[in-house]
C-alpha cells in the first residue's frame, strides 16, 4: 500500500500522522456500516427470496387446481357431447327402423 498511500505509511510528523489515523478510524467506521448494511440487504434478499418461493408454489398450486378443474369440466362437456351423438344415433336409427318397416308393409 505505500506505493497507493505513502502519507499513510510514514507521516513526516505527528499532525499528520494524528490526521491520517482519524481518516482511517473514520473509513474503518463507513466500511463496517457498509457491511452492516449489506448484511442486512442480504438477509432481506433471502427472505424475499423464501417469499418468492412460497408464492410461486401457492400460484403453481392454484394453477394445478384451475386446470384441474378445467379438465374435468372439459371432460365433462366431451362426455355429454359423446351421450346425446349416442342419443341422436340411436333416435335416427329408430326412425329409419320404422321407416323400413313401411316400406315393407308397403311392399307386401
Amino acid at each position: 500500500q505505500s506505493h497507493r498511500f505513502p502519507s499513510l505509511v510514514s507521516p513526516t510528523n505527528k499532525e499528520e500522522r494524528n490526521s491520517n489515523d482519524r481518516q482511517i478510524s473514520k473509513l474503518e467506521k463507513q466500511l463496517e456500516k457498509a457491511n452492516q448494511e449489506c448484511s442486512s440487504l442480504n438477509q432481506k434478499l433471502e427472505m424475499l427470496k423464501e417469499e418468492n418461493s412460497t408464492q410461486l408454489r401457492k400460484t403453481k398450486k392454484e394453477y394445478e387446481k384451475e386446470i384441474s378443474s378445467i379438465y374435468k369440466e372439459l371432460t365433462d362437456v366431451i362426455d355429454e357431447r359423446d351421450r346425446l351423438k349416442v342419443q341422436v344415433n340411436e333416435r335416427a336409427a329408430m326412425r329409419l327402423k320404422k321407416e323400413l318397416q313401411h316400406m315393407r308393409k308397403r311392399l307386401e
